[in-house]
């Protein structure tokens, strides 16, 4: 929802696209290691991570997690577990607004209201639509009008910043 929340207030202008990025890159620094995470919630063993900082020396440094699944450790499944719970450690996008100084609480509070309203008047029209479509086609819905979903990013976003002369 943080993320549909941001889009939302660039938007509306409240938020530039540079804020938005930056605040999602002050969340996402917030996030614990994911040695760490997978450690504490014991998807793997301290030798084991001992050995994919290894591996990720000596083969391409690449991402932590992938390099735990090359090697057999973990699985997809226990991937996404390890990135959901390393995102409840992170405070909300709202609250790194605040902190930020970007909104205050108050703003934050009447913008998320506008939110809701609007995220609720899309699911009215989206079901709206829906039941339109099932009774004109016989319940064969056409799913080129299905919203398509936010997207879940699993990388962090990188913003790179050139010193311009």
């Amino acid at each position: 929802m943080d993320l549909n929340f941001g889009l939302f207030l660039v938007e509306r202008g409240v938020l530039t696209s540079h804020q938005f990025c930056g605040l999602i890159k002050i969340q996402q620094s917030q996030l614990p290691p994911a040695a760490f995470v997978a450690l504490k919630y014991n998807f793997l063993t301290t030798g084991q991570i001992a050995r994919i900082y290894a591996a990720m020396q000596h083969q391409d440094p690449g991402d932590f997690l992938s390099t735990a699944k090359s090697l057999g450790y973990i699985n997809a499944d226990q991937i996404e577990a390890v990135e959901r719970l390393r995102g409840l450690w992170a405070d909300s996008l709202r609250d790194v607004m605040v902190d930020c100084g970007v909104l205050n609480d108050s703003q934050v509070r009447e913008w998320l209201a506008k939110f809701e309203e609007s995220m609720a008047c899309m699911r009215a029209t989206n079901i709206a639509e829906t039941d339109r479509s099932s009774q004109t086609d016989g319940g064969h819905a056409d799913r080129s009008d299905t919203p398509i979903p936010s997207p879940k990013f699993r990388v962090r976003p990188s913003i790179q910043v050139h010193a311009t002369p």
